[in-house]
């Protein structure tokens, strides 16, 4: 995810991946943000991304861990860290951190897979 990223670019991003025949609710996901710029949310946003991100787990009954990487100005932007609590209080396990190896220690692995790493399918840039 690249640029400017808005409340539904997350929530397509988040049912996108969560909508795969693929994917499992118990799966952890890293959300890489360290390339986006900016984050523009209107609180009408916030309710349906949140259970975007919830919905699997509620269906299935074990969550994995969401762990969003975010770049250090944009830590601080409350915006991850509100996110990340309103997903704590819905049950899940969920975390903000600044680097990809920070992400990695919180999932307890050196690295990831190469087949489990997305290239360039999941970006958003509304800033082009």
């Amino acid at each position: 995810m690249i640029g400017t990223l808005t409340g539904p670019d997350m929530e397509h991003i988040v049912s996108t991946v969560h909508g795969d025949a693929d994917w499992r609710a118990s799966f952890d996901a890293i959300w890489d943000c360290s390339s986006v710029r900016s984050h523009v949310v209107q609180p009408d946003d916030v309710s349906p991304l949140v259970e975007a991100m919830v919905e699997d787990t509620a269906l299935e009954g074990e969550g994995g861990r969401d762990v969003l990487v975010e770049s250090e100005s944009l830590s601080e932007s409350m915006f991850s860290p509100m996110l990340v609590r309103l997903l704590r209080r819905s049950g899940e396990d969920a975390y903000v951190v600044q680097t990809m190896e920070e992400a990695l220690a919180v999932l307890g692995v050196d690295a990831l897979p190469p087949a489990l790493v997305l290239e360039g399918g999941a970006d958003v840039d509304a800033s082009a």
